[in-house]
């Protein structure tokens, strides 16, 4: 990307996390705010994983790297390889119901 790009598309990607970070931030407090127990689960995930990923320096920050990257891995992985088995499922099951000639109204 040339220099007249970066002068464009960095401070518009700059802007667009800012609003993306103070939506994040309000959606967290309403979540919390409802009290239900999931929401707080995920919003204390969410503060743990952003805790491990700050730039810490010492025997503490590659700790908090190597445990980041643990949890990227393996549970948060196991999520994704989850919604994505999900996701390949009801296609299949919607590829199915076309293919043969199933819709809503012939339920």
């Amino acid at each position: 990307m040339g220099r007249i790009g970066q002068e464009i598309v960095l401070p518009i990607g700059a802007t667009l996390f800012g609003l993306l970070f103070v939506t994040t931030l309000t959606a967290a407090r309403r979540s919390v705010e409802l009290g239900t127990r999931e929401a707080v689960v995920v919003v204390a995930a969410a503060l743990i994983v952003v805790l491990l990923l700050l730039p810490i320096g010492g025997g503490l920050g590659t700790w908090a790297a190597e445990a980041a990257e643990w949890a990227l891995d393996l549970p948060i992985g196991a999520v994704m390889r989850g919604v994505l088995i999900g996701v390949a499922a009801l296609a299949a099951v919607f590829a199915a119901r076309t293919l043969l000639g199933i819709g809503p109204a012939d339920e």
